[in-house]
């Protein structure tokens, strides 16, 4: 049976929460098919999280995976909830640092947008992929499990005109994308070949709105649309 180690560290997943948002979803919400132990090394906001702190934060990992294995009852995996701010460094510090036990297990490091108790948060949706991805991924893995999205530690990259976490280069290429669509959406009745060529080298469909001025239609706008 899978046996997955959760460790809250804090951000806005439990902000003004006495009750580990894990530990809520896991008891109250998902009825659980697989074994699973709780831990809590630091609550801290992400932008106070520090070097030292993940160094503090693989030392304790290290103890809980030795004693698991002491006990004959290894862990396959470990989720960390954490804050936003800083995930993606403290994903590259635990992706690139050696642990005591040589290769570590799967760890998938979530969070949230907004607190775990209110009712639309992303919490739940966040910590269900991030137990996904614990099970699936391959021995070794580290990564960030957020916004729909499971990123290797050396793939992840902040889309600031979003506030999302992406993958690594894709925001210059989605700036470069939408630059070459406005160049032929600001006037449709010019570059219509080259307008049609990108179309579809991107796998966009271009529509057209009129509205009836009259007896003549008359162009009001455009938009591009993603099959």
């Amino acid at each position: 049976m899978c046996n997955i180690l959760f460790v809250q560290t804090g951000g806005m997943i439990d902000r003004n929460d006495s009750v580990p948002t894990f530990k809520r979803f896991l008891n109250e919400r998902l009825s659980p098919s697989f074994q699973y132990e709780l831990a809590s090394v630091f609550q801290k906001d992400g932008k106070e999280i520090t070097d030292e702190d993940r160094e503090d934060l693989l030392g304790q990992i290290d103890d809980l995976l030795q004693l698991a294995a002491d006990e004959g009852n290894e862990y396959d995996g470990v989720i960390i909830t954490h804050g936003t701010d800083s995930m993606i460094e403290t994903a590259r510090f635990l992706g690139t640092t050696q642990f005591e036990e040589g290769t570590a297990p799967r760890i998938i490091i979530t969070g949230a947008m907004r607190p775990g108790r209110v009712a639309n948060s992303d919490a739940d949706g966040n910590l269900g992929m991030a137990i996904a991805a614990v099970q699936t991924t391959p021995p070794g893995f580290v990564g960030i499990c957020m916004h729909g999205l499971v990123l290797s530690h050396d793939m992840i990259d902040w889309d600031h005109s979003t506030g999302k976490l992406c993958h690594m280069g894709s925001v210059r290429k989605g700036q470069n994308r939408i630059s070459q669509l406005e160049k032929y959406t600001k006037d449709p009745t010019k570059g219509t070949s080259a307008r049609a060529a990108l179309q579809s080298k991107e796998g966009l469909s271009y529509r057209s709105r009129y509205c009836r001025v009259g007896s003549k239609r008359k162009f009001v706008d455009a938009s591009v649309m993603r099959l």
